[in-house]
């Protein structure tokens, strides 16, 4: 049955196309992208989008032109991108659109335009998209005023948004597609308002969509110049709330699992009969991820299904993400509030068909995305007559440059007032980190003096009690650290600090690190530090407004505040205060030669604190040879949890408790040849020896990193560990593995059933890029594992009672979902008495299938869905000579007979003709 709808779809769409299919003259001039006949129309042409979002301040800048290369191989023609607010103006009136750099939105909109791709711009000023604040800058938070009216049609709130599109929209205009000169094509208003407020029944929130609206068209040019859409959930409850019906085009989002019909007939509700072209403006391939929570997967052959289903329809369709890339240094936004704060990782990897590095992305089947979407893409454009996708451009090499040593350090209390670019002294109060142009990075709340009535009476230990946290508050009393408080722990947060540590006099640090503003949700509001002031602190229940006097230190935490060169004019507030920071070289020994790593304190010792190493930075440096620059990732395994720098760039967060991830993104531009310079700023616990290491390639385990699993060992240096990638972007085997002796001492041993198997370049088996290796593990006795991938093995399938051998079966040897994994020869029976042909079944519902014919020479085999259609990966069978095998051997397992003396039968990739499976 369900073979029978997909096929009434494909033929219903090629009727529609081949009465639609007219003679067009093309204009001289091009026309702005317009709705008509229910459709998209583009030069008097009627066209389907096919779009994928990749955020330009995500991707390095040397970089962009190689992703969108990668996306337009994939079949798409449209970029979709965000322009996050914050990313162009942090301080009030100081815009930032420098070319040649990630900031150079122009420059980015011209080459998607050189790679003859459209844009669809998504300038906010609301954009969620996880970034920080939604986008918003942090000085809208300095004052509640203007901090609660966010998204309102508030005055305070609107004039900020006027100012900013003043600059951003006349910037843009140049680059409308209608224009001739740009790429341009649509501009959504807002962002899922309909998830926020209610355009249809707050006629506040529709004049403030409508204030939006104008003043884009205004500076744009109005309808003849670009198409405005709102965006929405895909049913009536939010599109109702967010759309301008008759005013702006809507369009719905929605991923593999929402109801298609339901979601295109809330579509329909919201814009007039003729202007009903049917568009998912955010399809999910993959989603999210937050600290503490496993790595976002989706499962490719869904997600190509449901594109099948869109396209089928001639549905336009913006995958997101296509690519997403990294949410560098502080970037990142968060989900949920209060109890239920949700920071979200470093990378923004999406499991999209591109990955963080560029590789194919794989989903929770173990498919290649990208490979799978491809495949689909490939077809339509073919049905619609669009050229064919390009071809995909090689991978940049990348390395592992091994382990590093950092041989210095910064503690931060000490140099707190060097550090900060405007320290407070002496104040009664504080507030939040907004209020002193904190935007983010951490901020430093001291009581210089305890007074005695803070002071535990009788040696009894002290209570602190925090409440309105926002976000991570480290607490040391006399520079030594004793404990940590975390938002999501409970709006009323204690920590018991030993009796006789705190005492009269005594220095109390209150270090509050800011992960990332919210970027969702009615609670967007979100001031960062201890926005209650000392009132919101107690200490056995006296309110720490006792203190009196209390010196604030901002601390953003930038390249420039830690480098060792002056970072500000002036004493900075205070007589005798340093304009450097000083690192301090530590001892051979690995012990500091000048400093103790937990500061000053009482002359008796007290208690041991419960942290070590807190609140430091460490600087080392490593080398790379002449003509080995090349991505690497960042092993953060054995830190605890802060950020990094590399050649003066934040990388972004790292958190090894919680994980999953546990690898940061170092692309080649940030390397040079020569020098590199590391700093890790460390917030608990450093690792042992102070030590690090570059990998070739991401670590998304889970809680634990793959070194402390037990699998990592020494990294290979650059000399041996540059593979490069290219063809079929797979993982490249680390040095000596390909090597053609290696090959054949390790793969041609005997598996089960008598086989012999590699995975083997069709052209020459002397440069296999995967070798089998034979095996016994508790898991799975008598299996060949992969040795570039020990993760995956060839074993034995229980036996079919027609086959004279037990079936082949790739699986993970762990049992966990890896890439292609559960692939077997079985025969099913099909309906009535007749026996099925053989296929190849995996167990995600794909069919190999040779229409029910026993496979043979030049037999070709196609990876289909159960409901028929076509998916990714097709293989064929291939002969080579060899050397005699006995004729008559069972070389598929499933009791079928194909080889031949002096011939050896291969399973050909057609999608990477570069790669077979044969028989040794």
């Amino acid at each position: 049955m369900a073979t029978m709808k997909v096929a009434g779809l494909l033929l219903a769409a090629l009727l529609a196309e081949c009465s639609v299919r007219v003679a067009a003259q093309e204009p001289s001039l091009p026309t702005a992208l317009s709705v008509s006949d229910d459709s998209f129309q583009l030069n008097g042409r009627r066209i389907v989008i096919r779009s994928g979002s990749m955020h330009y301040h995500r991707v390095h800048q040397a970089y962009w032109a190689d992703r969108i290369a990668r996306l337009k191989a994939l079949g798409l023609n449209t970029v979709q991108t965000y322009v996050p607010w914050n990313h162009h103006e942090r301080i009030r009136g100081t815009y930032d659109f420098t070319p040649g750099t990630d900031r150079d939105l122009a420059g980015f909109l011209q080459l998607v335009h050189a790679a003859g791709m459209m844009v669809m711009l998504r300038p906010g000023p609301y954009i969620c998209g996880e970034h920080d604040g939604g986008g918003f800058p942090a000085y809208l938070l300095a004052n509640a005023e203007t901090g609660q009216q966010l998204r309102t049609n508030g005055s305070a709130y609107l004039a900020a948004v006027d100012a900013w599109w003043a600059v951003l929209l006349p910037y843009v205009k140049p680059h409308l597609y209608s224009g001739g000169s740009g790429p341009v094509v649509a501009v959504q208003i807002e962002n899922e308002f309909g998830s926020y407020g209610s355009t249809s029944t707050n006629p506040a929130d529709a004049a403030y969509m409508r204030h939006l609206k104008d003043a884009a068209a205004a500076a744009l040019g109005g309808p003849e110049a670009v198409l405005l859409y709102t965006t929405d959930g895909g049913d009536v409850s939010y599109m109702e709330n967010g759309a301008l019906p008759g005013e702006m085009f809507a369009t719905p989002d929605f991923g593999p699992t929402l109801n298609t019909s339901m979601s295109f007939g809330a579509q329909d509700l919201f814009n007039p009969p003729g202007q009903r072209a049917h568009i998912d403006s955010e399809y999910y391939p993959g989603w999210l991820t937050h600290w503490g929570t496993s790595m976002a997967n989706v499962s490719s052959i869904d997600s190509a299904a449901g594109i099948t289903v869109l396209l089928a329809q001639r549905a336009s369709v913006n995958l997101y993400m296509a690519h997403g890339g990294t949410n560098w240094g502080f970037a990142n936004g968060a989900n949920g509030g209060g109890v239920d704060f949700q920071p979200v990782i470093t990378s923004y990897d999406y499991n999209g068909p591109v990955s963080e590095g560029g590789e194919h992305g794989v989903g929770s089947d173990g498919v290649d995305k990208y490979q799978a979407l491809r495949q689909v893409y490939s077809f339509w454009s073919a049905i619609y007559g669009d050229p064919q996708p390009p071809a995909e451009p090689p991978l940049p090499r990348r390395a592992a440059y091994g382990w590093l040593s950092l041989n210095q350090v910064l503690p931060v209390l000490p140099n707190a007032n060097t550090l900060s670019p405007t320290p407070v002294y002496g104040a009664a109060t504080f507030g939040a980190a907004e209020t002193y142009n904190q935007s983010a990075g951490y901020i430093l709340y001291r009581c210089p003096s305890l007074p005695a009535a803070l002071v535990p009476a009788d040696g009894r230990p002290a209570v602190l009690q925090v409440q309105g946290l926002a976000d991570r508050l480290s607490v040391f009393v006399n520079s030594a650290p004793w404990g940590v408080l975390y938002r999501p722990d409970g709006p009323l947060l204690n920590l018991t600090i030993p009796a006789g540590v705190l005492t009269a006099g005594a220095t109390l640090d209150l270090l509050v690190g800011n992960m990332g503003h919210l970027n969702y949700g009615r609670g967007i509001y979100d001031p960062k530090g201890l926005p209650g002031g000392p009132d919101s602190v107690t200490l056995n229940g006296t309110s720490l407004a006792a203190c009196g006097s209390w010196d604030v230190f901002p601390l953003p935490m930038d390249y420039s505040s830690i480098s060792g060169v002056s970072v500000g004019g002036g004493d900075k507030g205070r007589a005798g205060a340093s304009e450097t920071v000083q690192w301090t070289t530590l001892s051979s020994a690995g012990a500091p030669s000048a400093l103790s790593l937990r500061g000053g304190g009482s002359t008796t010792a007290p208690p041991q604190p419960t942290i070590i190493g807190a609140a430091t930075f460490f600087r080392g440096t490593f080398n790379i040879p002449t003509g080995g620059v090349a991505d690497t990732w960042l092993a953060s395994c054995g830190w605890t949890k802060g950020f990094a720098f590399v050649n003066g760039v934040n990388i972004g967060r790292y958190w090894e408790a919680q994980g999953p991830q546990h690898a940061l993104f170092v692309p080649a531009p940030l390397l040079q040849e020569g020098a590199n310079e590391v700093i890790m700023y460390e917030e608990e616990n450093p690792a042992p020896g102070y030590n690090l290491r570059f990998v070739d390639g991401p670590d998304w385990t889970g809680a634990v990193c793959k070194s402390d699993a037990g699998d990592g060992g020494e990294v290979s240096p650059v000399a041996e560990g540059q593979a490069e990638r290219s063809g079929a972007n797979v993982k490249t085997p680390r040095a000596g593995l390909d090597d053609a002796a290696d090959s054949a001492d390790s793969a041609c041993k005997a598996p089960v059933g008598g086989m012999q198997l590699t995975l083997q370049n069709c052209t020459n088996a002397a440069a296999a890029q995967f070798v089998w290796t034979e095996t016994v593990s508790a898991a799975a006795a008598g299996v060949l594992a992969l040795a570039a991938e020990p993760h995956l093995c060839v074993g034995a399938g229980a036996p079919s009672p027609s086959a004279a051998a037990p079936p082949l079966l790739l699986v993970a040897c762990n049992g966990s979902d890896l890439s292609q994994q559960f692939i077997r020869f079985q025969r099913p029976q099909q309906s009535g008495s007749q026996a099925g042909g053989p296929v190849m079944a995996v167990l995600t519902g794909l069919l190999w299938d040779v229409a029910g014919q026993q496979p043979a020479m030049g037999a070709a085999l196609e990876l289909q869905a159960n409901d028929g259609t076509r998916l990714a990966q097709q293989w064929a069978f291939a002969v080579a000579q060899t050397t005699a095998q006995a004729a008559g051997a069972d070389t598929y397992g499933d009791g079928s007979t194909s080889g031949q003396g002096g011939q050896t039968v291969t399973l050909r990739n057609i999608a990477a003709p570069g790669m077979c499976i044969a028989a040794c």
